[in-house]
Parts: structure tokens; C-alpha cells; sequence
């Protein structure tokens, strides 16, 4: 998740990662999980010069221009198939709580609609999020065949896309 900067909204990320870890250790074990909340700065420039030089196929020029965003990570390890079925919707409602204190806070604009690949889950619908035309363009140009399209199994597909 990607939001506007402001030292309220990362003090709530804050709290609500503490949140998370009580309801984990209520159900975890000491020491059976690990959580991370890590925060990056994605600041106005990166937009900004992707948009001069036409765009990405990342879709960076689609963060909001004007206003520095926080790269969002929000992670939790866990041992066991039942803990690992326990922490998701906890992790959900962490990132959902974020969403709706910064949409609060900042109005609609406050959360950005764009998903940085690396720190994505499965859940997650990324590559609508990136700009499609431009990710079509490069597979078009790099991957004619359809090699990692078709033959590569796992990850995410250009091809799964729906406009």
C-alpha cells in the first residue's frame, strides 16, 4: 500500500502494528512469529520524472503528484499451517485500518492506487494497478512468444489482466 505522507498516518500504522502483535501473541506462541512494518519513502520526484520521460511499466507517474508518499510493507511470519491460515485477516485488517484513518484524515487521495510488485501478496491485484497498455507494450517487445506468459508457471501475468 502506498499513502501520503503525514506523521499521524505513520503513528497509526504504528499503533495498529502493535494491535496486530497482541492478537498474535494471543494466539502464537512466543517466538513462533515475526512481524515487520517497514516504511519507504516514495517521494513526489519519482513521479515526477516518470512522467517527463513518458511513463514506466511500473506505473510510478500514477502516484499522486504534489504530495510524497510512504511505501507500505506489512509482513508477519508465522510456523504453522493454522497460524499461517490465523494471521492473514489479521494482517487485512492492520492494512485496512491504515486505509481508513488515512482516507479519513486526508480524503480519498490519501491512499494512492498503485502496488509496488516486490511487496505485494497474491491477494492483490498489482498489475492493474501499474498501467496496462505499458506493460503490454514491453511484453509485445521482450517476450513475443508469450514465454513467460505461458510457459512460466507462478507469479504475476500480464495475461491475467482484465481491462
Amino acid at each position: 500500500m502506498v499513502f501520503r505522507n503525514g506523521a499521524r498516518i505513520l503513528a497509526k500504522a504504528s499503533a495498529s502494528h502493535d494491535v496486530l502483535v497482541s492478537e498474535l501473541q494471543a494466539f502464537i506462541p512466543a517466538g513462533d512469529f515475526i512481524t515487520q512494518c517497514l516504511y519507504q519513502p516514495l517521494p513526489t520526484p519519482y513521479a515526477e520524472r516518470s512522467t517527463a520521460a513518458g511513463g514506466n511499466v511500473m506505473g510510478v507517474e500514477r502516484a499522486e503528484a504534489g504530495h510524497n508518499g510512504v511505501l507500505f510493507l506489512a509482513v508477519a511470519m508465522v510456523k504453522t499451517a493454522e497460524q499461517e491460515a490465523f494471521a492473514p485477516p489479521k494482517i487485512a485488517a492492520w492494512i485496512q485500518a491504515i486505509r481508513d484513518f488515512a482516507t479519513n484524515e486526508l480524503g480519498e487521495s490519501a491512499v494512492h492506487d498503485w502496488t509496488y510488485l516486490n511487496y505485494a501478496d497474491k491477494s492483490q491485484r498489482v498489475l492493474e494497478s501499474y498501467g496496462v497498455g505499458k506493460i503490454r507494450e514491453a511484453a509485445r517487445k521482450y517476450d513475443p512468444a508469450e514465454v513467460f506468459q505461458r510457459l512460466c508457471p507462478g507469479g504475476f501475468k500480464i495475461s491475467d489482466v482484465k481491462i
